[in-house]
């Protein structure tokens, strides 16, 4: 339960930040292709994870 609660904020403050990012590229016309790519990701990641309810596993790597 911490874990998805933690994951949901997680998501949520990266989408805030990339959005504000974005934002204030469109209002100075800045093109923002790489932050729109990994913002689109993100969100991808984030919608996923909610509808299967999965989890977001990291492992190391030996």
């Amino acid at each position: 339960m911490f874990q998805e609660t933690f994951l949901f904020h997680v998501f949520k403050k990266l989408e805030q930040g990339f959005g504000a990012v974005i934002e204030l590229g469109k209002l100075t016309q800045t093109p923002t292709p790489h932050i729109d790519s990994v913002y689109a990701c993100v969100k991808l990641l984030a919608k996923t994870l909610g509808e299967e309810k999965g989890k977001l596993k990291i492992e190391k790597l030996i």
